[in-house]
């Protein structure tokens, strides 16, 4: 259901096969439900990466009551507090249970949808309501980042042979230094690096539509002109880091055996694809650690306190709202505790 929705990163695409898609209760409940049931994706939830989250909880729901439950579903109106307690009572103890941060999401997902439906006259009353959730405290976060070394060996592993290598350690290096999200770097355009005070910066529009701006690291600031000036990009609402595509080939040049080129086009990049490239980046460099588009954030922010940089500056960089999201991404302590326990000694 979900590529019929939403297409290339969740943008919305609101089609005939979307609305035949939509989940069987709901459309049993006649058309102006199911109407609401997309308007509740497309409209109320203007961040692409909430969306497709949101939809694939509510999808799984569904799927639950469908054919989890010995239960016939005519309509919404038949969903009762007790079914949806079956429902986080399998996510939490089934054969795929999911982690607790993920049961939470999914409350999320289901309670407003459900209060969206109420508020539209859909239903009298929300049944997932009364529902609670397990309590879940993050002290330190997952995502995989990179040491210093790891790092430069990142970077210097990246060969600069073409505009398309020179994007990639650009993209890199600009979500390594500014602590920028995959998302607000690949909305990033030309217009968006400028020089202000005499130095260059980078504008980036973050969480809940607001703008970020920050200065530019002169080392970062080498790296985005060399690509800048290798790729010729020189239109202001070009993308900084768009999509490859792949050049046609004459006939005489695919008898010859000549290699497709790829160079840079004018569309935006896709997340995905930039986690593949990320993927094979850290791969050829011989990196272990799965890391992913996030992994830089955090690797910028551990590496800046690691460097007697200030929490309280890093968290206003990275744009959090609170200080404790972003010690979820500083590992320094991670290595004090192992040069500690050096200390015991027998």
């Amino acid at each position: 259901m979900n590529s019929l929705v939403f297409g290339n990163d969740s943008n919305v695409l609101l089609t005939q096969e979307a609305l035949e898609a939509i989940p069987a209760i709901v459309r049993h409940s006649g058309r102006k439900a199911s109407k609401k049931f997309l308007e509740f994706f497309a409209v109320t939830l203007p961040n692409p990466n909430t969306r497709q989250a949101y939809m694939n909880a509510c999808v799984s729901f569904f799927d639950f009551l469908d054919n989890h439950l010995a239960v016939e579903f005519d309509e919404m109106v038949d969903i009762d507090p007790l079914h949806v307690a079956a429902y986080f009572e399998y996510i939490a103890t089934g054969n795929e249970a999911l982690s607790v941060a993920s049961q939470k999401l999914h409350l999320a997902a289901v309670r407003s949808l459900f209060d969206f439906f109420v508020r539209n006259g859909m239903l009298a009353s929300n049944p997932a309501h009364a529902q609670r959730g397990k309590k879940h405290v993050v002290k330190e976060g997952k995502t995989p980042i990179l040491s210093s070394n790891e790092m430069r060996q990142l970077i210097q592993s990246i060969e600069l042979k073409d505009e398309i290598a020179y994007r990639d350690r650009a993209l890199i290096s600009l979500m390594t230094f500014t602590f920028s999200r995959i998302t607000s770097a690949l909305n990033i355009k030309l217009e968006d690096y400028f020089e202000h005070d005499n130095a260059m910066w980078i504008r980036t529009r973050v969480k809940g539509g607001m703008v970020h701006k920050m200065p530019v690291n002169v080392e970062l600031r080498k790296i985005l002109d060399d690509y800048i000036s290798y790729a010729g990009i020189d239109e202001p609402n070009t993308y900084l880091f768009p999509a490859a595509t792949r050049l046609k080939l004459t006939e005489q040049e695919k008898e010859a055996g000549v290699p497709c080129p790829y160079v840079l086009g004018d569309r935006q990049w896709r997340r995905t694809k930039a986690y593949d490239m990320i993927r094979r980046r850290a791969k050829k460099a011989g990196i272990k650690k799965k890391i992913g588009n996030h992994s830089f954030r955090g690797t910028g922010i551990t590496n800046y306190i690691e460097n007697d940089g200030a929490l309280e500056l890093a968290q206003r960089m990275a744009g959090h709202a609170s200080p404790r999201t972003t010690k979820l991404y500083d590992r320094t302590e991670d290595k004090i505790t192992i040069e500690e326990v050096q200390k015991i000694k027998f």
